[in-house]
């Protein structure tokens, strides 16, 4: 997989601020640009409730330093296979000094790489493919947002019961929360995000209890098989 932004000294818009990070800190957590460990390892529970990882192949999108595949490992989720797709060289390269069990990590920008999501599809043929964007739309606009989600769910297969997964700062919080600054984190509209997942499935699932004042927002879409196709 290769980055394919045009001018590779300037990373695009969305990337500038892991980029600053990593300047500022190296590649290290700080660079992920999570809240906290602990928002980070809630929002890794709550996709762990809600979509069955056993067995799967899971393509991690924007996967920082792989720690979703770690948090799983830990407590015995045994994922099949963990393909983590991150944009940002140092961070790609510290993930994979990590060695984390039945995990690698490629380089690709998964808004600009048009190829990425069938390309790290095809390393896991066979296996029941999850992708899953955890932190990784909070830089993007909405719509670019959207654009990524669009792209990684056709990219799933329609005959191995494939889900999407992602979350995302909820424009919908209380006024206190939406009154203060999230950057570089953008909050999206959770009825726009709820809009899109209906449009593709009739079989999603949506949570917003996990943060007080309904901070975040965690949206899972799973295909229909091609025998349930006609039955909506």
């Amino acid at each position: 997989m290769k980055d394919h932004e045009p001018n590779a000294a300037r990373p695009p818009s969305y990337l500038e601020p892991y980029r600053d990070a990593v300047d500022r800190h190296g590649a290290v957590f700080e660079a992920t640009l999570w809240a906290s460990r602990d928002h980070q390892m809630a929002r890794f529970r709550v996709l762990s409730e809600m979509v069955d990882f056993r067995g799967s192949l899971i393509i991690d999108a924007g996967a920082g330093l792989g720690d979703l595949a770690a948090y799983l490992h830990e407590h015995a989720v045994l994922y099949e296979r963990y393909i983590g797709v991150e944009g940002v060289p140092e961070i790609l390269a510290s993930a994979g000094r990590r060695c984390l069990p039945r995990a690698e990590f490629v380089s690709a920008d998964f808004l600009r790489d048009a190829g990425c999501f069938e390309e790290a599809l095809s390393r896991g043929t066979g296996l029941r493919p999850i992708i899953v964007f955890c932190g990784s739309l909070n830089t993007m606009r909405e719509s670019d947002a959207r654009r990524a989600l669009e792209r990684a769910w056709r990219a799933l297969p329609l005959d191995r019961d494939g889900a999407l997964a992602f979350n995302f700062l909820s424009g919908a919080c209380c006024p206190f929360l939406r009154s203060g600054s999230s950057y570089p984190a953008r909050r999206f509209s959770p009825q726009h995000m709820a809009d899109w997942a209906i449009a593709h499935s009739p079989r999603i699932a949506m949570r917003s209890d996990y943060f007080p004042g309904g901070h975040d927002a965690t949206i899972v879409v799973r295909k229909d098989p091609p025998e349930h196709a006609g039955r909506r």
